[in-house]
């Protein structure tokens, strides 16, 4: 399902760079392998998009955490996506309460300015099988300061996939924000274009 979150992320990317809603995106990449890169057209996608989509792939945490710093300082209306949590902690607990807290404060001292913001993914738990009070929120992997901390939360879906698109709902499990409570989306793979569908 990782090249699914990609294609998606991609895709918003390039809508949101096309609508004008930011200036530049910043893809940090320590989870999807080259071949899967290939697949997506990635060198075409940063052509289309030459001096405002720019694409890091990390070797190490201490690398990509290195690099997710430096973009504080990039101006302009800027999103960070972070693919994935996992790879950006590196080898660090994500259980414990006080590593989380210390990770997602470094993305709201990022997004402080207001003219950036951090888009983070990261993977979730099967729901135990004897659980009937067990939450989208609940599955989110690691302490609870990553989704106490977080201003939004959605959980990703994919809901089916023909030769030409995949077609992905996002739920919305934390709704600090008045947004739609879930989204269905198309997405163009080839492209990387992401129109709303009907569910």
């Amino acid at each position: 399902r990782r090249s699914s979150d990609l294609a998606l992320a991609l895709a918003l990317s390039c809508w949101l760079l096309d609508q004008g809603k930011v200036d530049k995106v910043l893809y940090f990449d320590g989870d999807n392998p080259l071949t899967v890169l290939k697949q997506r057209k990635l060198d075409a996608i940063l052509s289309r998009y030459k001096n405002k989509l720019f694409y890091f792939l990390p070797n190490s945490a201490t690398e990509f955490q290195q690099l997710v710093f430096k973009s504080s300082s990039v101006k302009g209306k800027v999103l960070i996506i972070i693919d994935t949590l996992r790879a950006f902690v590196g080898s660090q607990d994500i259980n414990k309460g006080e590593i989380a807290e210390k990770i997602m404060t470094f993305f709201k001292d990022i997004t402080r300015t207001g003219n950036k913001t951090v888009i983070v993914l990261h993977h979730v738990n099967k729901p135990p099988r004897d659980s009937t009070t067990y939450t989208l929120l609940d599955r989110i992997r690691g302490a609870t300061e990553f989704r106490d901390r977080a201003d939004i939360a959605y959980f990703f879906t994919k809901k089916n996939q023909d030769e030409e698109a995949i077609y992905i709902a996002l739920e919305n499990v934390k709704p600090r924000i008045p947004v739609k409570q879930k989204i269905y989306f198309k997405v163009d793979v080839e492209n990387a274009r992401i129109e709303e569908v009907e569910e």
